[in-house]
């Protein structure tokens, strides 16, 4: 294991506890955002899920 994969793992793991995209991009040292989106954004799918979920629950409530 080298050093960098060390490091991608934390700030993948910190990713996916919720830690907001700005703040893994600053502790990545990235200058662009898109740096780290591009890296560590397929955790952002998994939220993009959520999203999805929480709408299909708001548009399809049973009418009273």
């Amino acid at each position: 294991m080298r050093f960098h994969d060390l490091r991608h793992s934390s700030l993948t793991y910190l990713s996916y506890k919720g830690l907001r995209a700005k703040a893994v991009q600053e502790r990545a040292g990235h200058a662009r955002f898109s740096t780290t989106h591009d890296l560590y954004g397929h955790f952002l799918e998994d939220e993009d899920n959520e999203a999805v979920s929480y709408l299909d629950e708001l548009f399809n409530k049973p009418a009273n």
